[in-house]
Parts: C-alpha cells; sequence; structure tokens
C-alpha cells in the first residue's frame, strides 16, 4: 500500500465529490420523464440520470457515515479523534495551521495524523461499501 497515494485519494474526494454528493443527496428530484414523451431531442433521460446520480450520491454518504462510525467503535481507546479530525479538516475544511493550533500539535505531527486518518478511512470505506469504493492505492 502506498500511504501518500490512499490519502491523496481520500482528499481528492472531499475536494472533488464531497460537496456534490451533499448537494445531489439533498436535491429534490422531479418525476421521471417517460420516453417518447416531447422535452428534448436527446435519447438520455436527464431527470433519470438526476435520480441515479443522487441516489449514489446518498449512497456514498451514507458508507461514509458507517465508515466514519466503525472508525469511531475501533478506535474510541486510541489517543487520537481521527473522526472529529476528519470532520475538521476534509468537512469543515480548516486550516491546517489553524488545526494544528487548536489541536496543540506541530504541523508535521498535524501531516502524520491526517495521514494514518486517511489511511483508516480508506480501509473503513472499503469495507462497509464491499470494496465499491477502494481508495487504497
Amino acid at each position: 500500500m502506498d500511504a501518500k497515494k490512499t490519502a491523496k485519494n481520500v482528499r481528492d474526494y472531499f475536494n472533488k465529490q464531497y460537496d456534490k454528493d451533499c448537494m445531489l443527496a439533498g436535491t429534490t428530484l422531479k418525476a421521471v420523464r417517460l420516453n417518447g414523451m416531447p422535452a428534448t431531442r436527446s435519447y438520455e433521460n436527464h431527470n433519470e440520470v438526476a435520480f441515479i446520480n443522487a441516489a449514489e450520491a446518498e449512497q456514498r454518504l451514507e458508507w461514509l457515515r458507517q465508515a466514519l462510525d466503525l472508525i469511531e467503535d475501533n478506535f474510541k481507546n486510541d489517543d487520537t479523534d481521527y473522526v472529529k479530525l476528519i470532520e475538521l479538516a476534509y468537512v469543515q475544511k480548516l486550516r491546517q495551521v489553524d488545526l494544528a493550533q487548536s489541536w496543540g500539535v506541530t504541523r508535521r505531527k498535524l501531516y502524520d495524523l491526517l495521514l494514518s486518518a486517511c489511511i483508516i478511512l480508506a480501509g473503513a470505506m472499503k469495507q462497509v461499501s464491499g470494496n465499491r469504493i477502494n481508495w487504497i492505492a
């Protein structure tokens, strides 16, 4: 396993996909348009695609919740609250300087903690998703 690439895959999800998943999962959808109904010249059913994308986003977020619960259960006796660290760094997107200061650690130590958190989250996501999401490089 390549720890740095694995951590990058996790960060990429939070930087590129997480907000989209949250938006899609909370989107109100229209009824699926039936083929043959006049609306567009495209053969693609845009409402159906939107429904599928929203369902997939909702599933990814559910797996993320399950993965975070799994981490919380498995690491509750550990000195580091990996779930809180993931929330602050990647969901709330706190600056690393501020995060390091609030946790009372150096930026280098924070880097190591975030690397560990990403690796743990990647393993948990792989497990709860039944290998459908594999960020492990």
